[in-house]
């Protein structure tokens, strides 16, 4: 017992530390990913980002869609209907070890990964209080335990945590560009400027 919650907790201090690192969204998630299916003994994962614009969810990072991530934006998974909505509505964890005959399951999850979803742990991923998406795990070979969830509960807030960091990422680029863009135009109205006051002083100067 001893061990396994060492080594537990070992990989959630490297998923920690990964966070920490120059590594981009795509390899914390994937490192993320890997813990997850690993500690909980699962056979795949997902990520799913709620748009508050389409009142849907649509697949962040997930394993089948690695090579073509467009393919997981334009799949939409509804939150009325799916067990990640009632995850997300009711901002809890939830164990589901009989999905076939769970109304909340979403058949379309089935489709997209290729294989029959039997059981699924998701957790609620939160920003600033607020729930940004869900984060599920699948398929055990046994029941998830509430071991399970504390794990997937931990990985999911360290997800949470990569999403914001790589936005706020993003947005001081942004910034940095927007100013070189602001530099750029300020230099050129001062080019022209110049050269439109030198004309008129020139010819009565002359």
């Amino acid at each position: 017992m001893a061990d396994s919650q060492e080594k537990i907790l070992s990989r959630l201090l490297e998923v920690t530390r990964s966070l920490d690192s120059e590594a981009d969204l795509e390899a914390n998630l994937r490192l993320i990913f890997s813990a997850a299916v690993e500690l909980t003994g699962s056979e795949t994962a997902s990520l799913l980002e709620y748009d508050e614009t389409a009142l849907n969810f649509f697949f962040k990072y997930v394993p089948w869609f690695h090579k073509n991530a467009n393919d997981g934006k334009s799949t939409r998974i509804p939150l009325n209907g799916s067990i990640a909505g009632w995850v997300f509505l009711n901002n809890t964890s939830v164990t589901v070890n009989d999905a076939t005959n769970d109304p909340r399951h979403s058949k379309k999850v089935d489709e997209l990964a290729g294989i029959t979803i039997h059981s699924v742990l998701g957790a609620p991923m939160m920003a600033r209080g607020t729930p940004i998406g869900v984060f599920e795990v699948f398929n055990k070979r046994s029941a998830y335990t509430n071991e399970d969830v504390l794990i997937v509960e931990n990985l999911a807030a360290l997800a949470a945590a990569a999403m914001q960091k790589n936005i706020l990422e993003q947005t001081v680029l942004a910034s940095k560009e927007e100013a070189r863009e602001l530099d750029r135009m300020k230099n050129e109205f001062i080019a022209i400027t110049s050269h439109e006051l030198r004309t008129p002083l020139g010819l009565i100067l002359g």
